[in-house]
């Protein structure tokens, strides 16, 4: 099979966005946009048959309205994506949680939804789910920097109710995670400010070089910001996004750790040079590696 002309065949190159398999690779699910609205449709390879499952609606040219980061809970009982309003300078996100059994779903909202973006990190059963929501996630349009860490919430996903878990937005908090025994577990780094009198800084005792514990050394090369939405792979602390190599205009698919910032390329693959959008179909194949939860 030829890698590259299957991309521009029909019915592949129509108008999806986003599309995501199941485990068992029976189902798609995908989103289609007409400029203006987008619709989440489930595709069955049984039977050939597609049904919508979900669509947005008071979209215009100016501001339309899709659907993104397509993911599957553990189970596959439930889909998560992403709703959108593109806006001047970038779009304000909502989190959608949809239930496939009954096609019923929820939002949920980071309290400013400007470039926000969620990474549920599930229970192994689907009943819950931790995420991290920020009350800024950039500070304008043309310089996308803010120093909101964001707080820790818990959300039931048969009721949709959250529960705040950490009211501390200016401290990060890594490696958000379930244990083995279903508790919720994540690491804080805490600031500690010291003065001295200038007596105190003389007499302080010096500290041979054996005891002192260094930084571990980086590769300024292998740390890239990516500039476009990044697709979650099956282990939510790896994702896969594309950066622009600005010196001859061509892009780079990068595969990476998502759990540092900036995040820590992996894998890198050059696109061809006919390759001209930012934005391409990014989907993960399924896979039975057992992924630890978190």
């Amino acid at each position: 099979v030829d890698a590259l002309e299957w991309l521009y065949d029909q019915p592949v190159s129509c108008a999806v966005q986003n599309a995501v398999f199941s485990t068992d690779s029976v189902r798609i699910i995908y989103s289609t946009s007409d400029d203006r609205n987008s619709v989440l449709w489930l595709h069955s390879l049984k039977d050939k048959s597609s049904q919508e499952l979900y669509r947005t609606t008071g979209g215009d040219e100016l501001s339309p309205r899709g659907i993104s980061d397509l993911q599957w809970s553990p189970t596959e009982a439930y889909l998560t994506f992403a709703n959108y309003t593109v806006i001047l300078g970038g779009s304000l996100n909502t989190f959608s949680v949809m239930n496939l059994q009954y096609q019923k779903h929820f939002n949920l909202n980071a309290p400013a939804l400007y470039y926000a973006h969620y990474s549920p990190i599930w229970s192994s059963d689907d009943r819950w789910f931790l995420i991290t929501l920020q009350e800024e996630y950039v500070t304008s349009g043309t310089l996308p920097l803010t120093n909101h860490q964001g707080d820790v919430y818990l959300v039931n996903t048969e009721t949709g109710e959250s529960y705040r878990l950490t009211y501390t937005p200016a401290i990060y908090k890594a490696d958000v995670h379930w244990t083995e025994d279903g508790s919720i577990a994540f690491t804080t780094t805490v600031k500690q400010e010291f003065s001295y009198t200038l007596e105190q800084a003389i007499d302080i005792e010096t500290v041979p070089p054996e005891g002192i514990i260094g930084p571990e050394p980086i590769n300024v090369e292998d740390h890239y910001q990516p500039s476009r939405n990044v697709m979650n792979s099956p282990d939510p602390n790896i994702g896969a996004w594309v950066s622009a190599v600005l010196e001859d205009g061509t892009y780079v698919l990068n595969i990476g750790n998502l759990l540092t910032l900036p995040y820590k390329v992996e894998f890198s693959l050059l696109l061809p040079e006919h390759y001209r959008y930012g934005n391409p179909l990014i989907g993960w194949r399924p896979s039975d590696y057992p992924y630890s939860v978190g």
